[in-house]
């Protein structure tokens, strides 16, 4: 009993066998006896001629092929250990067929069924899963779905706890928009706790920071072969109507080690925005006028800041890092910025590399898929991904029901006996 509950719990799946509402409930214990209530339903083509065959008009069942309640409780129990090896336990499909007799291409047809029924069903819960955000820490970056670069792909933000957050397809052709569009499905309660985000080189990712304007902390681990092992620390902080970029550049195992004192590129770029629309240069008048409208009372002086950080602002600098302390101190050239910097990122990576594989990771424990796998349709593979990552993370499917009797004939046997029959009325006698 405890293991079929269990199934029950792993998989709710409700099941409906008639489409029409009139038909009769073929799960009740008193079905239909349906003596005289039989209209025509074809013909059976055998060598020796035709055969008509009837149909009942109010249970919708043929005669001959009669189906108890049991049947239908026998059939019910073995898809749902079917969905179980599948999904749950994670069987190759070859193995599942060659179990229960399948032909492997009718179960591969099944399991699409069941996953596309389920995100159709439960799309709101797959594709915006309710999660927190510890530390106000998320990790974003693409993946293939397999180990050539020809594969489909999928872009996925996952929490600090290794929960994924938001994921969708993306293609080359315009990666900026697919990331945006996905990224700003998730949850704006998140949105408002981020405050570090940790991603590779993608443009892409620069931009979503800009937008969000919030003085997130933003961490880039650089991909290119030319420069492997090179992250930047990046923060965007607003200037009157423009925004100033402060970026950190040093080695991925900087926090890797004990006690160490660290050599930083640094650079303070300004990032000019238009303050105003209209043809030609804009007077004094008009500049003043934007600056005070989006700066307030104290325009003047981050008007002279801005006026000062017009020149390139780079250079190198040396500060202490203490692993054991998590504390960082300044030495020649640092300044207090690249210490608040630094000592967040210290406090998430410390004795660890800086990377953002953990997406990476989250998305091979999800796909399971080979390099030879032939890849599927890139929508419904997004669909088989976000339904795994829901039974990966919960321990169950989520509430579906299916309709039909896909797999009855394999999986129930006709029974060897007679066929029943009834005596009919003909010639008006």
């Amino acid at each position: 009993m405890t293991a079929i509950k269990s199934l029950e719990k792993k998989i709710p799946i409700r099941f409906s066998f008639t489409q029409n509402q009139k038909e009769m409930d073929l799960l009740k214990e008193n079905s239909c006896p349906h003596p005289y209530k039989l209209k025509k339903d074809g013909y059976n083509h055998l060598k020796n001629g035709n055969i008509q065959r009837y149909k009942c008009k109010v249970c919708m069942s043929r005669l001959g092929t009669k189906k108890t309640v049991q049947d239908f409780q026998k059939y019910m129990k073995k898809i749902k250990k079917i969905v179980h090896d599948l999904f749950i336990l994670g069987f190759p499909l070859s193995g599942v067929a060659k179990r229960y007799g399948i032909p492997q291409p009718k179960l591969s047809a099944f399991k699409k069924q069941v996953i596309r029924e389920a995100y159709s069903q439960n799309r709101a819960l797959l594709e915006h899963p309710c999660h927190r955000l510890p530390g106000g820490i998320m990790f974003g970056d693409e993946t293939f779905f397999g180990n050539k670069k020809n594969y489909n792909s999928e872009v996925a933000f996952v929490s600090n706890d290794f929960k994924i957050l938001a994921a969708g397809p993306v293609e080359k052709e315009n990666l900026e928009q697919y990331i945006k569009d996905v990224f700003f499905g998730i949850d704006k309660s998140l949105l408002k706790q981020l405050k570090v985000f940790i991603s590779d080189g993608e443009k892409a990712y620069k931009k979503l920071m800009r937008m969000l304007n919030k003085n997130i902390i933003h961490v880039q681990q650089i991909h290119d072969p030319r420069e492997r092992g090179t992250i930047f620390i990046n923060k965007y902080e607003r200037l009157g109507p423009h925004l100033l970029h402060y970026r950190i550049k040093t080695n991925w195992k900087a926090f890797n080690g004990g006690k160490k004192e660290l050599v930083l590129e640094w650079s303070i770029k300004l990032i000019r925005k238009k303050i105003f629309h209209g043809r030609g240069r804009p007077t004094k008048d008009q500049i003043q006028s934007a600056w005070r409208q989006l700066c307030g009372s104290r325009w003047r002086q981050k008007y002279k800041m801005y006026k000062f950080y017009k020149t390139k602002q780079e250079g190198t600098a040396k500060v202490f890092v203490n692993p054991e302390t998590n504390k960082i101190s300044l030495r020649a050239g640092s300044s207090k910025w690249m210490k608040d910097l630094l000592i967040i990122v210290l406090k998430i990576f410390n004795g660890k590399c800086v990377t953002s594989n953990m997406v990476k990771g989250k998305h091979s424990q999800i796909k399971g898929k080979g390099n030879l796998r032939k890849q599927q349709n890139i929508v419904y593979q997004h669909q088989e991904f976000v339904f795994n990552v829901y039974i990966a993370e919960r321990g169950h499917l989520p509430p579906m029901s299916l309709q039909g009797k896909y797999l009855w004939k394999y999986l129930v046997k006709p029974k060897k006996k007679e066929k029943e029959a009834y005596d009919l009325w003909s010639n008006g006698t």
